[in-house]
């Protein structure tokens, strides 16, 4: 059985956790309420993934290079606040979205600077950024709901494809383009010598700051876009929006087997692991669950996963 599994091409083999647990959630679920897995309901589920998932994508890229970022949350929040005062004070779409993701992109670049430049930990960089954020999303607003945005701007999270929501047409291919970029491109392959040893990819010659800082705004111009995409599924923009995304995100990644660490894991399996999270917390609705115990088993389940993951690296070592 050893020989066989040993056999399954790495990629696959990192992914089957995050798959295993999916399936069990879908039986578990299906058992107790025959709506969990009807077409509607898994519809929901997908866009219910969206913002986790499109945040989780940004994360990924940092996570991968052995860093942290949490600015997701704020970052939805003040990006809908910023874009719908923009195109409610007469400003086009295309032009709104385009000053809210330089936004997110400066943010990033800022973050990755101290990071990479003043050394300082991306944990502190970042919850302090999330908390600037958070408090300028509010004073920007005024604590006040912004109204009357237009269909444009409003189509990427509450359009549709035929049946398919837009959003989830969004997700799918910003998992695809970073499935491309990290696994077809020299820039993705950095990423991955980057977190599987620092010292060892910036004396093959990777300029390690320049990607890691590249990472921190993909990260940034990713939550602005699950900014828009929240915005518009709600109609309206709210200075709190988004508020625990970027803990929904981590966890999604970190039970999709990408390591904590750096330099490990895949996109697909950061994606089953964003639409876990989805799926749990839909399941444990449907069940009349309340959100105190939904906390308590995500909790539990990133805690399990770190686990794995600490087990896997030592017995490596041992190995």
């Amino acid at each position: 059985m050893k020989k066989m599994y040993e056999k399954i091409p790495m990629k696959v083999r990192e992914i089957i956790p995050a798959l295993a647990i999916l399936i069990a959630m879908g039986i578990v679920f299906s058992l107790v309420s025959s709506s969990f897995l009807r077409p509607s309901n898994i519809s929901n589920i997908f866009l219910q993934a969206t913002n986790t998932a499109i945040v989780g994508a940004g994360m990924m890229f940092v996570m991968l290079c052995g860093d942290f970022d949490l600015i997701g949350g704020s970052m939805i929040a003040l990006s809908g606040v910023i874009g719908g005062k923009l195109v409610s004070a007469g400003l086009g779409t295309i032009p709104a979205i385009a000053v809210i993701l330089l936004i997110g992109a400066l943010v990033g670049l800022f973050d990755g600077v101290l990071v990479t430049k003043l050394k300082m930990l991306p944990f502190i960089v970042t919850l302090s950024m999330q908390i600037m954020l958070a408090g300028l999303a509010l004073a920007i607003s005024g604590g006040r709901t912004v109204y009357g945005l237009p269909d444009s701007f409003t189509w990427l999270g509450s359009g549709k494809v035929g049946s398919v929501p837009v959003a989830v047409i969004l997700m799918v291919l910003i998992y695809v383009v970073c499935w491309f970029f990290l696994s077809k491109t020299v820039f993705g392959h950095q990423v991955y010598a980057i977190g599987g040893n620092r010292e060892a990819a910036f004396l093959a010659g990777v300029n390690v700051e320049r990607i890691e800082r590249i990472c921190y705004v993909i990260s940034g111009m990713l939550a602005v876009i699950a900014g828009v995409v929240l915005t518009g599924r709600m109609g309206s923009a709210v200075s709190d929006a988004g508020k625990g995304t970027e803990m929904n995100a981590l966890s999604g990644l970190v039970i999709g087997g990408i390591s904590m660490s750096g330099g490990k894991g895949n996109v697909v399996g950061a994606f089953i692991g964003c639409i876990i999270i989805a799926a749990l917390n839909n399941g444990l609705n449907m069940m009349n669950v309340s959100a105190y115990w939904t906390d308590f088993v995500r909790g539990l389940i990133i805690l399990l996963a770190i686990t794995l993951d600490a087990v896997r690296k030592l017995s490596k070592k041992d190995d």
